[in-house]
């Protein structure tokens, strides 16, 4: 019972903490540090490719729903839930960290082979791996230094969402259904 209220805490503490000017600004600088890595691995990788969905309520929907799944639930599980909010060292927290991200990373392929499996070839995909593990390190990153939930979820949130409406995901995704 003391890990479900440590994981509650965690979450309503992260979810309640401010993001100060300071803290949007690193948001940006990390959003644009993934961008300048991933957009040109992307391109020459051709795992990024430009895509727009034309439909307008289908990009909306598909905004939402992004929110929701995954950023703001990968959030609250590899990092809000999984990293420690205080009186842990840097070794403590590089080990946290660095897990949490694996974790993460892995999460794609067994969702893949245990509950999506026609998003197998994309969440096995080496290049859409290495994608994933920049935005987990950015996202680590952002909440690690703000100690926020919301963060983490913009950058996730709008990371996928651009991936799905502009650059090939939700046709990448949906193909094989």
């Amino acid at each position: 019972m003391q890990i479900v209220h440590l994981l509650r805490d965690r979450i309503l503490t992260a979810a309640r903490t401010p993001v100060t000017t300071a803290g949007w600004l690193k948001t940006t600088g990390w959003l644009g540090l993934y961008g300048a890595v991933a957009l040109p691995f992307g391109w020459l990788t051709q795992s990024l490719q430009w895509q727009p969905l034309s439909e307008g309520l289908q990009i909306l929907r598909v905004a939402v729903v992004a929110f929701f799944l995954p950023a703001l639930s990968e959030e609250l599980l590899f990092r809000v839930c999984w990293l420690p909010r205080q009186g842990a060292t840097r070794s403590q927290l590089w080990f946290w960290g660095g897990t949490g991200l694996a974790l993460y990373v892995l999460a794609h392929p067994l969702t893949a082979l245990l509950v999506l499996p026609g998003h197998r070839q994309t969440f096995f995909d080496p290049n859409f791996l290495v994608l994933t593990a920049l935005l987990g390190v950015a996202c680590t990153g952002v909440y690690l230094q703000t100690r926020s939930l919301w963060p983490p979820v913009i950058i996730h949130w709008l990371v996928v969402a651009v991936w799905l409406v502009g650059l090939g995901g939700y046709d990448r995704l949906h193909a094989a259904l």
